[in-house]
């Protein structure tokens, strides 16, 4: 069943039901992270600071498409997979935003402990879980051609603040612990600054879009 114009382009797309900003907006978006996040891996091939930048580039690029893909799909089908797999592209980006900010502001660019990283792994295997089920999109609205999102929607927002704070929290206490003069008591103040910023703005204009239903908010 087709969503919008009965003539959709090459069968798949509609144009006519997205605005024209959001070519201009979304997709530079897409080509800047992912040109960022291969440059630096390829400058620091061996570097897991710059992997983890890699995936925070390539999940936020995936996230930028999908929600490409929802205003021009026409077939309902393509547009309710697109709003169940959001999830999976949304909250690995704050997952590996923290895990890189743990990283990032060690001088020696240390890993993180196990414990850690299961907590990272236990989290991700639970949006998985929760992708197919009511949890998740339980219904379609025709009438829009929009997904509705269920209760783990609003986890997910909330997961999200306190992945800002956890960030921010990490940063504070790198930084305090830096001695005055040392320059890279400097470069933990702009990473912080910079990481908070983005995903407050992230987190900000997708929860505001879902709540007014003004979905244009999240690319102005």
């Amino acid at each position: 069943m087709l969503c919008g114009t009965e003539n959709p382009y090459f069968l798949i797309f509609d144009f006519a039901t997205s605005p024209a900003l959001l070519y201009y907006t979304y997709i530079p978006a897409i080509l800047i992270s992912l040109f960022l996040g291969f440059f630096v891996l390829k400058k620091d091939k061996g570097s897991l600071a710059s992997k983890l930048l890699f995936l925070i580039t390539l999940f936020f690029s995936l996230w930028v498409f999908d929600i490409l893909i929802l205003w021009v799909a026409s077939y309902n089908d393509a547009l309710m997979l697109g709003w169940q797999l959001t999830p999976i592209f949304e909250v690995p980006l704050f997952i590996f935003s923290i895990y890189f900010t743990y990283v990032f502001t060690t001088k020696e660019r240390r890993d993180i402990n196990v414990s850690l990283k299961l907590v990272f792994i236990a989290l991700m295997a639970g949006v998985f879980a929760i992708l197919p089920t009511q949890l998740n999109i339980p219904l379609y609205n025709l009438d829009n051609c929009e997904g509705v999102p269920g209760a783990f929607w609003n986890f997910m927002y909330v997961g999200e603040v306190i992945a800002i704070f956890w960030i921010l929290g990490v940063c504070i206490g790198r930084y305090r612990a830096i001695p005055k003069g040392d320059p890279f008591k400097k470069e933990v103040l702009y990473f912080g600054i910079g990481i908070v910023s983005l995903l407050s703005v992230f987190n900000g204009s997708t929860l505001v879009g879902q709540l007014t239903e003004i979905q244009t908010i999240s690319y102005m």
